[in-house]
C-alpha cells in the first residue's frame, strides 16, 4: 500500500501490449512430472477407485527431483524451471510460488508418496523437458536510457504487513533490485531511489527522479486492506485533477528543459511554463499507456487478478516531471498473494513480467514515431 509513488519518460524526446491451467492439470502438477508412465511405474495401489503410482518412480526419469517430508506431508517436486509444493489431502498447491486449486492427488502408501496415474502424462506440461534452462532474449527498450526505480517504504518505515508477518517494504526492495538488474542487462542506466533498507521521504524521491534525468519513474508497492478477501494487480498514474498549470510554472522556473544551453536560455518563462504544460499532459498520457502494458503482461504470463489503471494523486506520481507510474503488485493482507509475495521465484516473475511490460511500452512508442 502506497503513501506515494513516481515516474517519468524522456522530456527531451517531447520536446525536439489462455490462462491454460485446468484443475485436472493443476493437480497432476502436484506430482513432479512426467510425460508418460515410465517402465517400471507400474501402480503401487488403489484408493477410492482410482489406481496411484510412486512418486519417485515417475519424476526420475523426466529429470524431476523430489524432495518429502513424511511429518508435514509436503512434497516438492523441482527441476531447473519451475518448482511445485503440495501436501497429502491438501486441495491447493504452489507453482513457482502461485496458488492453485486442485483436487487431493497427492496420496502416501506404506510411508512414501504416491500420486495418482492417470495424472502422470499432463505433469510434463508443467514441468516441461528436462535439461538445461532455456535462456531467454533479453528484452530490449527502445528509445528508453534511463529509468528510476522506485522501492516503496523503507526504514522505519515498514509499509503495509501481512497477517504471517511479511513486511512491504521488504518485498519492494526486492522486486526492485530484480528489475534493476534485468534493466541493466539490457542496457538501461537505472537509479534506484533506495538500494538498502533505510527511509526515503516522498519529496526526496521526487527530487532523486528529477534530477537524474531519467525517461521513466516506476515505483513499486505493494497494496493491503481490512477486507483479507481483496487481491490482485493494478497500476496507477497521476490524476487529472492534479494541477498541471501550476506544475508546469513551477517546472518552468525550477527545471531545464534539457535543450542545449544556447537555445534553451533564449526561451521566455511564459514559453517556458507552455511546454512544460504541454509536457504534462503527453506525460499523463505516456504513463497510462505504460501502466496498461505492464498490465497486459501480468494478465497474460502470471494469471493475476487485474484491478487495471487507475489514476491517483500520490505525491510521487504529480511531483515527478517525466512519466510515472506505481504499481500495486498484489495484496499483503491476502493469505495467498501474502505466500506467493515470499517465494523469490514469484518475486522474480514480477519483475519478468513488468520488464516485458515495459518493452511493449517502448514498441510502440517506437512504431509510433516512425
Amino acid at each position: 500500500m502506497p503513501l506515494d509513488k513516481t515516474g517519468n519518460y524522456s522530456s527531451a524526446r517531447f520536446f525536439k501490449a489462455v490462462f491454460c491451467a485446468v484443475c485436472s492439470v493443476l493437480s497432476a502438477a502436484a506430482i513432479y512430472g512426467c510425460a508418460t508412465v515410465s517402465p517400471g511405474s507400474k501402480p503401487v495401489c488403489r484408493i477410492s477407485g482410482v489406481d496411484y503410482v510412486s512418486l519417485v518412480s515417475v519424476c526420475a526419469p523426466a529429470g524431476v527431483k523430489t524432495e518429502y517430508d513424511a511429518f508435514s506431508g509436503k512434497a516438492r517436486l523441482f527441476n531447473n524451471k519451475h518448482e511445485i509444493v503440495l501436501r497429502t489431502g491438501d486441495d491447493a498447491m504452489l507453482y513457482d510460488g502461485e496458488l492453485r486449486h486442485l483436487s487431493r492427488v497427492l496420496q502416501v502408501h506404506r510411508g512414501s508418496p504416491v500420486v495418482a496415474s492417470s495424472c502422470v502424462e499432463q505433469l510434463m506440461l508443467l514441468f516441461g523437458p528436462s535439461g538445461p534452462a532455456i535462456t531467454e532474449k533479453k528484452p530490449v527498450f527502445h528509445g528508453i536510457k534511463k529509468v528510476v526505480i522506485d522501492p516503496g517504504h523503507g526504514g522505519y518505515d515498514p509499509g503495509a504487513i501481512g497477517r504471517n508477518g511479511l513486511k512491504e517494504k521488504t518485498v519492494t526492495l526486492d522486486v526492485a533490485k530484480r528489475l534493476t538488474s534485468i534493466l541493466r542487462g539490457s542496457g538501461v542506466d537505472v537509479v534506484m531511489t533506495r538500494s538498502t533498507d533505510v527511509f526515503i521521504s516522498l519529496e526526496r524521491r521526487v527530487e532523486i527522479a528529477n534530477a537524474s534525468g531519467a525517461d521513466l519513474f516506476i515505483s513499486i508497492h505493494i497494496n493491503a486492506s481490512r477486507q483479507r478477501s481483496l487481491n490482485g494487480f493494478e497500476v496507477y498514474y497521476v490524476s487529472p485533477q492534479v494541477n498541471d498549470y501550476k506544475r508546469a510554472r513551477e517546472a518552468a522556473g525550477e527545471y531545464s528543459l534539457r535543450l542545449p544551453e544556447e537555445e534553451e536560455k533564449d526561451i521566455p518563462y511564459e514559453a517556458k511554463r507552455i511546454l512544460w504544460d504541454m509536457f504534462y499532459s503527453y506525460s499523463r498520457a505516456e504513463s497510462s499507456a505504460l501502466a496498461g502494458h505492464i498490465c497486459d503482461k501480468i494478465a497474460c504470463e502470471m494469471k493475476m487478478k487485474i484491478l487495471g489503471v487507475k489514476n491517483a494523486r500520490f505525491h510521487v506520481l504529480r511531483g515527478a516531471n517525466m512519466p510515472a507510474v506505481l504499481i500495486e503488485a498484489g495484496f499483503v493482507s491476502n493469505p495467498s498473494e501474502e505466500a506467493q509475495l515470499r517465494n523469490s521465484r514469484y518475486r522474480q516473475r514480477l519483475a519478468d513480467c513488468i520488464a516485458r511490460g515495459l518493452e511493449s511500452y517502448t514498441a510502440e512508442t517506437m512504431a509510433c514515431l516512425e
